[in-house]
């Protein structure tokens, strides 16, 4: 007795109003959705809010975090000078410097 049980694709759903998708999260910071994606799987990226299976994103979310993920820039230091090694004096022979010293 084998029944045929298939399946319905699930339509995609929307998120509640007030919350993005994970396309309009990745528009709105100027990313792929497989980069935010990739993020959230490392914990890094914007906060996301789950509700069951979906994905979402509160709209202000994205600007905190790139708020947060803001650092000032540092100037470039001046650059070193080259060092040129210190020569030797020339050398004096040996009696040229006992001829000095008489």
């Amino acid at each position: 007795m084998s029944q045929d049980i298939s399946r319905r694709p699930r339509k995609p759903q929307r998120p509640p109003s007030g919350y993005l998708s994970e396309g309009e999260q990745a528009e709105h910071l100027g990313i792929d959705v497989r980069t935010l994606r990739r993020w959230r799987a490392l914990g890094k990226g914007p906060d996301v809010t789950r509700l069951g299976r979906l994905v979402c994103y509160a709209p202000e979310a994205g600007s905190r975090w790139l708020e947060a993920a803001e650092k000032p820039v540092a100037l470039p230091l001046p650059r070193a000078r080259a060092h040129k090694p210190r020569l030797k004096p020339p050398a004096v022979p040996r009696q040229a410097r006992l001829a000095a010293a008489d």
